[in-house]
């Protein structure tokens, strides 16, 4: 078997970890991908796979009418299941200050997923070399990037595959005139202000003059050795994150704090990049000055320290330990709740009110956190329950005069992040009951007391 093709097959069999079944194509009409779509064909047998293709329209030059339909009739002389998806990068840039091919790009990929789940396929190959990843990693160094960047371009990322990234460009271009195959050529590629180009076109060649003529194969053996650095740390920060979260929701993850301290340093930022990652499905990458920031604050910062990690999300440091949160909280009220009802608060929690009951002796005995029990005829009106609001005020049980509910939790030592989520019980004469905390001493049971109700709040599996 021809050498080019061994090559793809070790590659999308060990590195790509390319999965039988359909695989989509993301067809440009350029050589790599023309290239890697008959490749694919021509070997879809050894690697079980049945090969579809995928073309994405940016409308950004004159040409592309005829890029999509030079996919179209290639495909369909393979005999190939086709798709094309129409994206308007310009239009979506708007007023973002992202330059025009970073957009594309997400659009691109956005477009590539559709069809991949319209067409039922498990990955999507896309035609990047060798090339590539020697360009890739010499852009990323200039510009300052950390490991995952000198890493380069993923074999794998998700459902993202790339077969030929131990191929280079000219073997390819070879195969393309041997077989006589022909491609399109996209103009832009020869656009020198474009950085890419520069570096493809300029910097590379003069620095393989003035260097190292074998400067490609030198980058692209420094992005493997930096990817098995990154694939280990990473591993390592992943099993960190584990043991060091104590709470974990769709908006938050709180981190032990002590326990974060415990870990070399790179660990950490990896640990703060997996969480801020896995919090915001990878829409929030972090850098390394803002994971250099980020480790700092949660090292030397002291209860209530902020970082804003864009305008969403930020790292606090709180009493119960390291929060990554978007500060949303959870708003909730019940109103009215009626004696023997139960309702379920957040966090799996589940509030009971008795219905009047006779008043026992030594009843306050069972009274705790969990447990109250208030004099049925000092309640006006009905029961209601919601998170507490700023400008609350009640009479705790056991202090003298009224006191806001925000300074009883900030002396409580409650977590930032979980005040605005603690539930009050009240009705018409007001907060009957912090729930988890105190009791209002005008609710209380007294001598005189005959009846009374019994409050609770336990887990919802209990």
């Amino acid at each position: 078997m021809d050498k080019l093709f061994q090559q793809i097959i070790e590659t999308a069999s060990t590195k790509c970890r390319m999965r039988p079944g359909r695989i989509l194509v993301a067809l440009s009409g350029g050589p790599d991908s023309v290239a890697l779509l008959h490749l694919l064909h021509e070997i879809k047998h050894l690697l079980d796979i049945e090969v579809v293709a995928g073309h994405v329209h940016h409308h950004l030059r004159e040409s592309a009418d005829e890029d999509a339909e030079f996919c179209r009739h290639l495909a369909q002389t393979l005999g190939i299941e086709f798709q094309v998806r129409h994206v308007y990068p310009a239009e979506a840039r708007g007023q973002r200050r992202t330059s025009l091919e970073t957009v594309a790009r997400e659009l691109r990929y956005r477009a590539l997923n559709e069809m991949a789940d319209d067409m039922h396929c498990q990955d999507i190959a896309i035609g990047h070399t060798a090339n590539d990843q020697a360009e890739t990693v010499l852009y990323h160094f200039v510009r300052g990037s950390g490991l995952r960047g000198l890493a380069g371009i993923p074999y794998r990322l998700e459902r993202k595959i790339r077969p030929l990234l131990d191929i280079w460009r000219q073997d390819l271009l070879q195969f393309l005139k041997d077989r006589n195959i022909p491609y399109r050529l996209d103009p832009t590629n020869a656009d020198r202000q474009l950085t890419r180009n520069m570096i493809r076109h300029e910097v590379l060649p003069y620095l393989r003059r003035a260097l190292n003529p074998a400067l490609d194969r030198i980058l692209v053996q420094s992005a493997q050795i930096h990817q098995e650095a990154e694939m280990f740390i990473h591993a390592e920060a992943e099993k960190a994150l584990e043991e060091t979260l104590i709470e974990k929701t769709e908006n938050k993850f709180v981190l032990d704090i002590e326990q974060f301290w415990s870990y070399f340093t790179i660990l950490r930022k990896y640990m703060l990049r997996n969480a801020l990652e896995q919090l915001t499905k990878r829409r929030l990458r972090p850098d390394f000055d803002l994971l250099q920031r980020a480790e700092t604050l949660a090292t030397e910062g002291t209860v209530g320290s902020r970082l804003s990690l864009n305008e969403e999300w930020e790292l606090l440091i709180d009493h119960d330990g390291l929060v990554l949160w978007d500060g949303s909280f959870q708003e909730f009220e019940f109103n009215p709740i009626r004696p023997g009802e139960e309702v379920t608060l957040p966090q799996d929690r589940v509030l009971s009110i008795s219905k009047r009951i006779p008043y026992r002796e030594n009843v306050l005995n069972r009274a705790d956190k969990n447990n109250q029990f208030v004099d049925a005829d000092t309640i006006e009106g009905h029961f209601w329950v919601r998170n507490v609001k700023a400008g609350d005020r009640f009479y705790p049980l056991g202090l003298k005069g009224s006191k806001k509910v925000f300074d009883l939790l900030s002396d409580r030592k409650v977590p930032l992040h979980k005040k605005k989520e603690t539930p009050v019980l009240g009705c018409n004469k007001g907060i009957v009951w912090l729930i988890g905390f105190h009791l209002d001493d005008r609710f209380k049971i007294k001598n005189s007391t005959r009846e009374m109700y019994h409050l609770q709040v336990r887990e919802r599996s209990e």
